[in-house]
């Protein structure tokens, strides 16, 4: 975690330069860059979204093994193609069986 302020606001109290606490140069300071390492981290330790594992469960619906995977829930989630997704996870219909029922129902034309 950092906390990155305005350097001009420090305190007097780095260094002794020329007899005055410098508000800009300290000892013993360690500045890590963890941008690079978090890559890393997430395929180190599998936390990437799709890796997840977990159960879905819907109110007033059994469990089935189809629900088991959680990331590939949050994968979807993550493309954010909410038709797809509830298509996939839910039963409601994709965009070509609307059109297809609008069609029957003479509300469109080709």
């Amino acid at each position: 975690m950092a906390y990155v302020a305005d350097p001009l606001l420090n305190e007097h109290n780095g260094i002794l330069i020329n007899g005055t606490r410098s508000k800009f140069i300290f000892d013993f300071v360690i500045d890590y860059d963890y941008s690079a390492l978090y890559p890393s981290i997430i395929r180190c330790f599998n936390i990437d979204a799709n890796c997840q594992y977990g159960r879905l469960l819907f109110k007033d619906s059994p469990p089935t093994k189809e629900y088991d995977k959680g990331g590939d829930f949050m994968d979807n989630l993550e493309s954010k193609n909410i038709i797809k997704l509830t298509n996939k996870f839910i039963g409601t219909p994709t965009v070509e069986d609307i059109f297809k029922d609008l069609k029957e129902c003479g509300l469109i034309n080709d």
